[in-house]
């Protein structure tokens, strides 16, 4: 849980590097008088929830949205920030907002994308659905856990392109509509199948993101199906327009669960 805690923040820091061009002068503002009491003139908002019903996946998702410390006027548009795994990043988001509030990190919204389930088990189940580029065959489930047909709509994998579809065509959307953003400006951050997706994102429609933030992405999945679209994307193009930051751990393939696929 540390581990994967420390790879969290180094993540947030290099989103923090690829927005170092559009970096507010958050500090400068606080420290141009300093008799200005802050609490007048910046708004410090709690995260709101908005519960989320796709068209295009027939799913209801729970949108958490982390709005930075900003101006009481409502003059100053952000970068937005998606990250899926929402049912595990709120604790993260709210530490974001105090780094931000301290200036040790710029300024950005952080959309985090989960689902209104009451077990960790049944967003396991869900995030592997829409997290993954195609269907594999499983020998076992890595998770016991009852009546997974109904909690999936009968799918247990391969949704990622209907995924991909409801942040483009919805979610983006919604959050432009709703919110005071920098369209131009969206990241995304994910780990693990979250990963695996940014990927598959990076190598289908990359102009869904302007910066990829990718940890630890689960390639292995599907006999590393990703590489083969990697070579097709390469086919027909000459550049990767996008900034991308990825890590992994060292000691990772040693994990891979490579014997349930």
């Amino acid at each position: 849980m540390i581990l994967k805690f420390k790879i969290f923040l180094s993540a947030l820091g290099a989103f923090f590097i690829l927005l170092s061009p559009l970096q507010a002068s958050f500090a400068a503002d606080v420290q141009a008088d300093k008799r200005t009491d802050i609490r007048a003139i910046y708004h410090f908002p709690a995260i709101k929830t908005h519960r989320f019903s796709s068209k295009i996946t027939g799913q209801t998702y729970e949108i958490h949205v982390m709005i930075p410390v900003s101006k009481k006027d409502g003059s100053e548009k952000f970068p937005v920030l998606y990250m899926t795994d929402s049912n595990g990043g709120i604790p993260i988001s709210q530490i974001t907002r105090t780094m931000q509030t301290a200036g040790e990190l710029s300024r950005f919204i952080v959309v985090g994308i989960g689902y209104p389930v009451d077990t960790v088990f049944n967003a396991l189940y869900l995030r592997q659905r829409d997290l993954t580029p195609s269907e594999a065959k499983q020998r076992r489930y890595p998770f016991p856990i009852e009546n997974i047909v109904e909690i999936t709509g009968g799918r247990k994998s391969g949704g990622a392109a209907e995924f991909l579809g409801f942040i483009r065509d919805e979610l983006k959307p919604f959050i432009n509509a709703n919110y005071k953003t920098q369209p131009e400006e969206s990241g995304y951050f994910g780990h693990s199948l979250g990963g695996l997706f940014g990927l598959y994102v990076l190598f289908n429609k990359p102009d869904t993101f302007n910066r990829y933030v990718i940890g630890s992405p689960a390639i292995w999945w599907d006999n590393e199906i990703i590489f083969a679209q990697a070579r097709k994307y390469l086919e027909s193009h000459d550049e990767l327009n996008a900034s991308v930051y990825m890590a992994v751990g060292g000691m990772e393939e040693r994990q891979m669960p490579e014997k349930h696929w």
